[in-house]
């Protein structure tokens, strides 16, 4: 294993156009000299201006990623990208700080699309409250 950069992880959408999700945060974290790991939350079918599709990836496959990949690397950053609702998010977090409790976690809230396609279900902001409490970062979008 390498040990030259940090590990940094990304939890994300599939972007198939590379403008953002997985594909455009191991771009950025080339960029920035760190190994960057992906899990993804969900294959999308999408250009840059408009979202036709998403398909949520099971809770358990993601959380089984996570696992996997901090038993094996040692992950001290997390981005948070795309996640269906604060439960999911939730547990996502979780399993992070099941396997490293220090771990920073960035989440950069993706609600909807540019193209309006909504992503997040607005229902469960409510639930948020105790959830925003274990990020050390958040990036909210305008919107």
């Amino acid at each position: 294993m390498q040990t030259e950069r940090p590990f940094v992880m990304s939890i994300a959408g599939y972007d198939p156009s590379g403008g953002a999700g997985l594909l455009a945060d191991i771009k950025t974290f080339e960029q920035l000299k760190v190994k960057g790991l992906g899990v993804c939350t969900a294959m999308t079918i999408q250009t840059g201006s408009e979202c036709l599709n998403l398909e949520w990836q099971p809770l358990e496959r993601i959380l089984s990623s996570i696992d996997i990949l901090m038993k094996n690397y040692p992950v001290n950053m997390v981005k948070i990208g795309m996640v269906k609702d604060a439960e999911f998010l939730n547990e996502i977090i979780l399993t992070i700080k099941a396997n490293h409790p220090e771990a920073k976690i960035i989440w950069d809230p993706v609600l909807k699309s540019t193209s309006e396609f909504s992503f997040f279900d607005m229902k469960t902001i409510p639930q948020l409250r105790n959830v925003i409490q274990q990020i050390d970062l958040l990036t909210p979008n305008y919107n």
